[in-house]
């Protein structure tokens, strides 16, 4: 072989081990590339499965206000659901192949990130609008209970029936949800409005006249009532049940 014919092969090996080299490097970028990818995707399937665990528990909280007859933005929430499904359909109807590189995953992560952040503002207005509905029937309740713990008007199952619902109506005021907490908040209102109270009962036991069942009846509906206002006829009367004291204002005024 002559030097030129020699020479010439070098190159030739060369060039192979050139071209080798680049394939290399081009495969190694793929891997890494792909690397990349496989690593953003599960961090976006890992986000998609929060952000999924965050909607159902806020569902319950939107069901519950429902139930409640509780007012807030439906529409707010109707708009969030909608972009969730949106995106994540792109998610599920995407390979990976399909996603040009791990950044494109990354702004997807990003979108979820923004719906986590949607889902806790509007669960917060929720759950606040939620306690302050709860303190009224709290107060409802309070009244009902005391009515019943008089002799011949509640029974025990009764009395039972509104401990539970007031012990519900404090977890989730105090923001601990219940599994099904719609379905049982149904189940006790229910039963609570079945609750019948013989108000003749009352006035025949106890003696009391008209005009103070009319002030006991304004105390079941949570109206406040000042003794001020009340003549001593009634007042009397009232005193017959001693169960209302604590549910009686006391209004003092200035001599003019």
């Amino acid at each position: 072989m002559t030097v030129l014919n020699q020479i010439s092969k070098i190159e030739e090996h060369r060039g192979e081990a050139s071209d080798l080299a680049e394939k290399a490097e081009k495969t190694n970028e793929r891997r890494k590339e792909a690397e990349r990818k496989n690593n953003a995707f599960q961090s976006l399937r890992s986000k998609i499965e929060d952000v999924q665990s965050e909607y159902e528990t806020f569902r319950k909280w939107r069901s519950l206000a429902d139930a409640m007859g509780v007012a807030y933005d439906a529409n707010a929430t109707d708009q969030l659901k909608r972009k969730m499904t949106t995106t994540l359909r792109t998610v599920t109807e995407t390979d990976f192949d399909g996603f040009e590189d791990d950044q494109e995953i990354r702004d997807l992560e990003a979108d979820f990130e923004d719906y986590s952040a949607e889902i806790d503002n509007q669960q917060a207005d929720i759950q606040h609008k939620i306690e302050t509905r709860s303190d009224e029937l709290l107060d409802e309740l309070a009244t009902k209970r005391t009515v019943l713990r008089i002799p011949d008007v509640g029974s025990e199952e009764d009395e039972q029936l509104i401990e539970e619902f007031q012990q519900f109506l404090r977890d989730h005021r105090g923001g601990t949800l219940h599994q099904v907490p719609a379905a049982r908040y149904n189940e006790l209102a229910e039963q609570y409005d079945d609750i019948e109270i013989s108000f003749d009962v009352v006035q025949d036991e106890y003696d009391i006249g008209d005009d103070a069942m009319s002030e006991l009846k304004k105390l079941l509906n949570n109206t406040q009532v000042t003794l001020g206002e009340i003549d001593e006829d009634v007042l009397n009367d009232l005193k017959n049940l001693p169960q209302f004291s604590q549910l009686l204002t006391i209004q003092f005024k200035e001599d003019t």
